[in-house]
């Protein structure tokens, strides 16, 4: 045998070796079910290791996360398929979901998913609780209307519906009731924040840090407490009276945006300077960890992901090495944090969930596919998702998940 036969048998014997490799490894990662028949499927249950690092040498100085485990299950379903539905945690532990899309797939797929489909989509004003405890759903009545931008739970248990262009209404807990109680919120932003003044007062904050509004929640009366000139490109409280703001956006100088970092006082309406990201990037968000760490999240890409520290009105930053983009932060410990990421279909990373430790590595977790779901976290370091779009047709799903820490 001569050595170039010598050689092309070997490097047969190298790509036959690694193949199997890369498809052990595939196998290995995707073996709960994440792929099937070339569609992606939604995990009826999954249950994790946490043993499987990214950075294998990573558990070599950090034995305890050994014992922990993530357990993913499929636990109930809702009375009807919903997305982008409202949700809120009731007094007594119970979940209140309402209102919603419901997506529905009137032709059956092609191989391509996304191409030809034909939808009905159906406006719900119909509303239920899941009875966290009984682990089932009751069936509550109607809304009087299907808008509602923001809930609030009063100190009484019942909860408030924000609406706009139409009257806010409340619902009765004792009841199982909605009723209209007062007039829309003619300046009332989209996804606000709201923060408790007092028991009947509440402020109503637009995540572009452009106007703040004082509300009374038993009559409906309101005022602008702030008004501003520029928007910031994402914000967020860090307590009742302070908001941290980033990338400001300059109208009067053709909206300029820069990268420097504000927290407002709401009760001296006064903005301070204490630092800037060091990037050209201003499609991020900020979520928050705790009153003094927080992570900067990119929407979109180039993706640069932080984590950063105000201590003293001075910041201190590292940059995450996550390549994907997050849209939510849950904590299901002490110094364990859920990531949830956010949907963007030409990277399929994003359809992989991970998990952040107190030192910022990370870890693949499991596959929840779709969007538009409702997440709730629960007192026993669990977080429950609910409905939403399901590919490959993207129908709206009724199905409840559970996430929660199991450990050894």
């Amino acid at each position: 045998m001569t050595l170039f036969t010598m050689s092309g048998v070997f490097m047969s014997y190298i790509k036959i070796l690694f193949s199997f490799t890369i498809l052990f490894l595939f196998i290995s990662i995707f073996c709960c079910g994440y792929t099937q028949n070339g569609k992606f499927e939604t995990l009826e249950k999954a249950y994790w290791k946490a043993a499987v690092p990214l950075n294998e040498n990573h558990f070599k100085n950090h034995q305890e996360l050994k014992n922990i485990n993530i357990n993913v299950e499929h636990i109930g379903n809702m009375l009807e398929p919903r997305s982008y539905m409202q949700a809120v945690k009731l007094k007594n532990g119970n979940i209140l979901i309402l209102g919603g899309i419901k997506h529905e797939d009137i032709s059956p797929p092609n191989k391509y998913h996304m191409i030809g489909i034909k939808f009905k989509n159906t406006v719900l004003k119909s509303a239920e609780i899941y009875d966290v405890k009984a682990n089932k759903n009751i069936k509550v009545s109607d809304m009087k209307h299907s808008e509602c931008v923001a809930l609030y739970v009063n100190d009484d248990g019942n909860v408030i519906l924000l609406s706009k262009n139409k009257p806010c209404q409340l619902f009765n807990v004792k009841n199982n009731t909605f009723t209209e109680i007062y007039p829309g919120i003619k300046d009332l932003p989209e996804n606000p924040y709201i923060i408790t003044e007092s028991k009947e007062e509440i402020l109503i904050l637009s995540k572009e840090m452009n106007q703040i509004i004082k509300m009374n929640i038993k009559t409906g009366e309101y005022s602008l407490l702030y008004k501003g000139e520029n928007n910031f490109v994402a914000s967020i409280p860090i307590n009742k009276n302070i908001i941290l703001c980033a990338g400001k956006i300059e109208k009067a100088n053709n909206n300029k945006t820069n990268n420097n970092i504000y927290l407002y006082d709401i009760t001296k309406n006064k903005f301070t300077k204490i630092g800037l990201f060091n990037d050209n990037n201003y499609n991020y968000n900020i979520l928050k960890i705790n009153e003094e760490k927080f992570l900067r999240v990119s929407v979109g890409k180039p993706i640069y992901n932080y984590i950063f520290t105000i201590k003293n009105n001075h910041i201190r930053s590292d940059l995450l090495n996550i390549n994907s983009n997050i849209s939510n932060i849950y904590k299901l410990s002490d110094n364990l944090f859920y990531l949830h990421p956010l949907i963007i279909f030409e990277d399929t990373n994003n359809y992989i969930d991970m998990r952040l430790d107190k030192n910022r590595k990370y870890y693949y977790l499991f596959s929840l596919t779709g969007f538009g779901k409702s997440k709730i976290e629960l007192d026993n370091s669990a977080i429950l998702f609910m409905g939403g779009n399901v590919t490959p047709n993207i129908s709206s799903s009724n199905k409840i998940y559970k996430l929660s820490i199991v450990e050894n």
